[in-house]
């Protein structure tokens, strides 16, 4: 298990604070946490990378284990970066409540396959919030596609960190724009079939109209491939 000390204990409390401050801080707080994408009444929640096996090929084969993951984020600076608001990172077959582990990739609960997912836990009582995320085994079969998966989570991570209020289709959109960019930044736009059509888009609309851009939350593409 890889555990990060960077995560603040109060990094949640203005949200959860609303649940202790009376019925209307309780109502606050719920529809402040499921803006967020987070349950009404806990705060709790998970968000995924949707399958994708694109960038199968480019890159190193990586050993899964939480080790090599290890070694992999600390091994690329806006990996290692973005760590610091999360607690835990899994690459050993398990997943969020609900989830199943199977052909080497986390399954929701509708079955369906995804590369990744981070949740958002709460300590039994405290206000306290753990940030995990969870790594299927597929991903590791390109350093590439590791990257990806890993730095989209991350996003998610530092998203609700920053307790902007986002939801989930305002932190894709933003992530989903950053992925279209990286992918021009290797030159791989072709290559990543999921990606192109909607991530150009994406990329055309951020940069005309959006305030929101990922640059200003301080994420950053790569120029060269992940270092393994």
């Amino acid at each position: 298990m890889f555990f990060f000390d960077g995560f603040s204990d109060g990094i949640f409390g203005a949200i959860m604070g609303d649940y202790s401050g009376g019925a209307i801080g309780g109502i606050t707080g719920g529809i402040k946490a499921n803006k967020m994408g987070l349950n009404f009444w806990d705060g709790e929640g998970v968000i995924e990378t949707p399958f994708d096996n694109s960038l199968v090929g480019i890159g190193k084969n990586l050993e899964y284990s939480n080790e090599s993951l290890d070694d992999f984020i600390n091994k690329n600076e806006e990996l290692f970066k973005l760590s610091a608001n999360v607690d835990e990172v899994h690459a050993d077959g398990t997943g969020p409540k609900n989830y199943k582990f199977k052909n080497g990739y986390l399954v929701n609960s509708k079955g369906s396959r995804v590369n990744g997912a981070t949740s958002i836990s709460r300590v039994r009582g405290s206000s306290r919030m753990i940030i995990r995320t969870y790594l299927s085994k597929g991903v590791f079969k390109s350093s590439a596609q590791l990257y990806m998966t890993v730095h989209h989570e991350f996003m998610h991570a530092n998203f609700w960190s920053f307790q902007l209020g986002f939801s989930s289709a305002d932190q894709h959109a933003i992530i989903n724009n950053w992925h279209y960019d990286q992918l021009k930044a290797w030159k791989l736009t072709r290559r990543a079939s999921l990606f192109t059509n909607p991530y150009s888009t994406f990329s055309k609309y951020f940069k005309s109209k959006n305030p929101n851009h990922y640059t200003f939350f301080g994420f950053k593409t790569i120029t060269t491939l992940p270092r393994y």
